[in-house]
């Protein structure tokens, strides 16, 4: 569904399960969708909302699940690709190419990434680890540069003032503060996007988490 920027009813786009969705300066449109098992889509759509096909170089490039979609100041798309074994975040030019993939390693490979933001004023790319069930290991946000390498990572599983349980996404509001959403203490907390201290929170008082 889309609104104008007062909230007014605009159009509505029909795409099968969508998951994420971005908008680039030039004012395309990308949208994850998830409807098969594999080789499931990022549908782009023109400024009038009208399609202009999907992402990828010549024939459209196919995903698990893209779960969360950021577009840089450049007009470079991210792509968060995490299910069936695939966890990584694909980076394409404005063109729709393919130009980078970023996957980390060691202890800081990826393991189950949700969301993704970029820092526009670096180029720093902010990725969420949902943590895996059985030991908690991935729960966390890494910092990478454009060349995929990590900078830094903050965070940890639990449900302690700054930590996280279920983090499914991240945004940065360009003052340099990372909000990271928990979906599981129903928490959106805030840090310094430099170390990841914690500054404050975001909750409803009379729904606590569990």
């Amino acid at each position: 569904v889309v609104f104008d920027v007062n909230g007014n009813y605009r159009a509505t786009l029909t795409v099968p399960r969508p998951l994420g969705v971005a908008v680039a300066p030039n004012g395309l449109l990308y949208v994850g969708s998830a409807v098969g098992r594999k080789n499931n889509p990022v549908y782009v759509f023109n400024p009038n909302l009208t399609s202009a096909g999907c992402l990828g170089s010549g024939a459209c490039d196919g995903f698990i699940k893209p779960n969360d979609i950021t577009v840089d100041k450049e007009g470079r798309i991210y792509v968060v690709e995490s299910d069936g074994g695939v966890s990584a975040v694909k980076i394409y030019d404005p063109s729709g190419a393919r130009v980078a993939s970023i996957l980390g390693s060691g202890t800081s490979r990826l393991r189950l990434p949700m969301g993704v933001a970029v820092d526009d004023s670096t180029g720093e790319i902010y990725i969420n680890d949902y943590p895996l069930i059985s030991s908690g290991e991935g729960a966390r946000i890494q910092v990478f540069n454009q060349a995929g390498t990590v900078l830094r990572s903050f965070g940890s599983y639990g449900a302690e003032i700054g930590q996280i349980l279920a983090p499914v996404d991240v945004a940065l509001d360009g003052t340099g503060r990372l909000y990271v959403s928990d979906a599981a203490q129903n928490i959106v907390n805030i840090m310094n996007a430099s170390d990841g201290a914690v500054v404050g929170g975001l909750y409803d008082a009379t729904k606590p988490g569990f």
